[in-house]
């Protein structure tokens, strides 16, 4: 198990579409596990995040949604996502200190083909978090 499984070659957003089984087998064994009716939440700490992972749908439940809390929160967008391995995908860079909004939104492309959604939280005047979404942007 790497405790630091992004990179470049190996984009955050792969983890989209993968059951509970393929993401503890690259991942390791969860932290937290939440199993509920909707599905099942993950919680993974690794290196640079900790990776809360929701996983939806009936009988094998899939990722749908992941959220990196980073260790480090970066002051601009390309530095809290280039760990992750979606820099430069979620061009253009903005600086957390000047955005007008706590919340940056980007779209990204998915390994698979098609689009996902992604934003990034800003407090204290830096990125915080960075979420995944399976769906294609609505804004």
């Amino acid at each position: 198990m790497s405790k630091q499984p992004f990179g470049a070659a190996h984009p955050i957003t792969r983890v989209i579409g993968k059951g509970v089984d393929e993401l503890c087998a690259e991942l390791g064994s969860p932290d937290v596990e939440h199993r509920q009716a909707s599905g099942v939440w993950l919680i993974f700490r690794l290196e640079s995040c900790d990776l809360r992972i929701v996983c939806t749908g009936d009988g094998s439940p899939v990722a749908s949604s992941c959220t990196a809390s980073l260790r480090n929160p970066g002051p601009t967008l390309s530095e809290a996502t280039v760990s992750l391995g979606i820099w430069p995908d979620c061009q253009p860079d903005a600086r957390a200190d000047a955005v007008a909004e706590p919340l940056v939104r980007r779209s990204l492309s998915d390994p698979r083909g098609g689009v996902l959604s992604m934003t990034a939280t800003v407090r204290n005047g830096r990125f915080t978090q960075v979420t995944v979404f399976d769906e294609e942007p609505d804004w």
